[in-house]
């Protein structure tokens, strides 16, 4: 019996997708393929969009992202946060290279720029999900060692008065001082060093391990050289040399002074900038997590999830340490306990049917439990747990059982308009007990000295921050990694690096920029290598211009690796040519000796 493979392509290019379909016909022939066509849509068809794909479980997801391309960048953006689809290769296609990088911040796992080129296309999503049955053509692969970066994107969340706060998978630690590229205009910032603050692992927006807060050092440290004073010590006479010595110090102290009043006015006005911007984008304080097996309540539900003033999140499930909510910390927790399943033709009374669901809903109350016991294991948070479509429970049974006073049962399904209030609620409550905090702290201070602190008000206890908008160049950063390359072919590479990586999207630097995705090597996410670690890339997001220069890149190492090897041959079949052949010789003239000796012999 053939395997069978799912294969979602979402667009509108006809002649494209029958090419594609025809070379996968082709390279797999052993395999059932089932090709679904969906067409181009528009925003408000999204929601329903993500239920579809939920539906038709697809092994692979193709999106042309040529026409509607905001839409198709939500729609990718949304299937990739469900971490049950996030296994599931994403790729996306685009006319030129110059949307690649965009388009990778969207979590898409491969972008190709559309053309005639069509084995990475099929190979590289294939080997990612399938990796023991993907058919790879076997390219060329030049073997060298060279010196290379390898460059991380990090994401900017905001800008502080001093500081900015980005996520990462590259890990450090406080107290570390790191060069990251930014694209803080250099007006108001003209260094790439910056002090790690602190680094957490909850409370995150993006899909990354980490998140840091960075202090700017805004210049480079001074560097004085020390020569002239040196050279002005060296004088013979000595009115002279104290003179010199004198007038180096001076230059000296004014290099450092120019330096302190430089840092200043780079302070100040990186300051004002966040100043000035801090009401650019309004950030959305509460977030909620949505978790509904199905998750058709989209089907009925026309507003976009980032139409809402809070964050929201769906998923399908959770896993077994709950680790989306240690994540991302959401002040809601809403969860729908889907019908119990029932096969098809069996009919069964209102009455079996209700006890079905009961039986069903005290399944679910081990869940609940468990969930109650993670929320409480972490420290400072108390977030609103709404169960939907629970028909047998009341919410001050589920309070009086998990003895967790914001647990709350609907017997209905999941309804926004109930969440959105109940965030609503959550929000405000949230902001009186910070008003009451502070205005308590603004009250001890006054009374420690009425004086120095007669003029505080709230805004003196709030940092000023900058939020970019995640499609804003200004929520990249970028971090170089020291690497070893060796090994390329038109297709993958193999380098090594120091660091533990995370298997996802980098930019490698040689032999021109290109994006590599990190794959496992056998159900490894590295090899080690003495004391590095070898990690494996597919090579995407370059052109056809580049396809050719990559080819002629590696065709040249490879053959100069094979004429090497050839010269190598030659020299060793030379040189044991020359050795046997000493050898004969040397082995005729013993003969010849012997014969003579023995000829003496007879004479004698």
């Amino acid at each position: 019996m053939k395997k069978s493979k799912r294969i979602l392509l979402i667009g509108d290019d006809r002649g494209y997708w029958q090419a594609l379909e025809q070379r996968f016909k082709q390279n797999y022939q052993h395999v059932d393929l089932d090709f679904i066509h969906s067409p181009i849509f528009n925003e408000d068809l999204v929601n329903t969009k993500i239920v579809e794909v939920m539906e038709q479980a697809p092994d692979f997801i193709y999106i042309d992202l040529t026409k509607s391309t905001k839409v198709m960048f939500q729609l990718a953006l949304y299937l990739k946060r469900i971490d049950s689809l996030a296994v599931i290769p994403l790729i996306g296609l685009v006319d030129n290279e110059k949307h690649a990088e965009e388009t990778l911040l969207y979590d898409f796992d491969f972008v190709f720029i559309k053309g005639g080129e069509l084995h990475d296309v099929i190979y590289h999503p294939y080997v990612l999900r399938y990796p023991k049955e993907a058919l790879k053509k076997d390219f060329a692969l030049a073997k060298f060692k060279d010196q290379s970066k390898l460059t991380e994107v990090f994401r900017v969340g905001y800008f502080g008065e001093n500081s900015l706060h980005i996520e990462g998978d590259c890990h450090f630690e406080a107290g570390d001082q790191i060069k990251l590229r930014t694209n803080i205009p250099e007006d108001y910032n003209k260094s790439d060093v910056f002090l790690v603050r602190k680094r957490g692992t909850k409370d995150l927006y993006y899909n990354y391990k980490y998140n840091y807060d960075l202090e700017l050092n805004f210049i480079d440290e001074l560097i004085l050289s020390n020569t002239a004073l040196d050279d002005a010590m060296m004088i013979d006479d000595k009115e002279t040399r104290e003179k010199e010595m004198k007038k180096a110090r001076l230059e000296m102290d004014q290099k450092k002074n120019d330096h302190e009043d430089k840092l200043k006015r780079l302070k100040k006005k990186y300051k004002d900038w966040v100043l000035y911007n801090k009401d650019a984008k309004v950030a959305k304080k509460t977030k909620i997590l949505l978790v509904d097996r199905e998750i058709d309540f989209l089907s009925h539900e026309q507003r976009k999830l980032d139409s809402f003033p809070y964050t929201v999140r769906i998923q399908t499930g959770f896993d077994e340490d709950f680790s989306n909510i240690v994540k991302y910390l959401p002040n809601l927790i809403v969860f729908q306990i889907n019908d119990p399943s029932i096969d098809e033709g069996i009919e069964l009374s209102e009455s079996e049917h209700n006890e079905m669901v009961a039986k069903n809903e005290s399944q679910m109350t081990e869940l609940f439990g468990r969930l109650v016991q993670k929320v409480n294991s972490i420290e400072d948070y108390t977030p609103f747990i709404i169960i939907f479509n629970c028909k047998n429970y009341s919410s001050k049974a589920f309070q009086d059982t998990f003895k967790y006073a914001l647990i709350l049962t609907n017997p209905g399904p999941i309804n926004f308009d109930i969440i959105l209030q109940m965030a609503q609620i959550f929000e405000k409550k949230q902001d009186e007990k910070f008003e009451q905090h502070i205005n308590n702290r603004i009250l001890e201070l006054r009374k420690e000295d009425p004086v120095k602190h007669g003029r505080l008000t709230m805004n003196d206890f709030i940092e000023s921050r900058y939020y970019v908008s995640k499609s804003s160049p200004l929520s990249r950063a970028y971090y170089d990694h020291n690497i070893e390359m060796k090994a390329i072919s038109e297709s993958e590479v193999y380098f090594l690096c120091d660091t533990e990586l995370e298997l996802r999207n980098y930019y490698l630097e040689k032999p021109f920029k290109m994006m590599v995705r990190l794959i496992a090597q056998d159900e490894k996410k590295f090899i080690k290598e003495g004391k590095s670690l070898q990690y494996k890339g597919l090579i995407h997001s370059i052109g056809e211009v580049e396809k050719k220069e990559l080819r002629r890149y590696v065709n040249e190492i490879y053959t100069s690796h094979k004429s090497e090897e050839r010269a190598k041959e030659e020299a060793a079949f030379k040189e044991l040519n020359e050795k046997v052949k000493s050898e004969a010789e040397t082995a005729q003239q013993e003969d010849e000796k012997v014969e003579t000796d023995q000829k003496q012999g007879d004479d004698a």
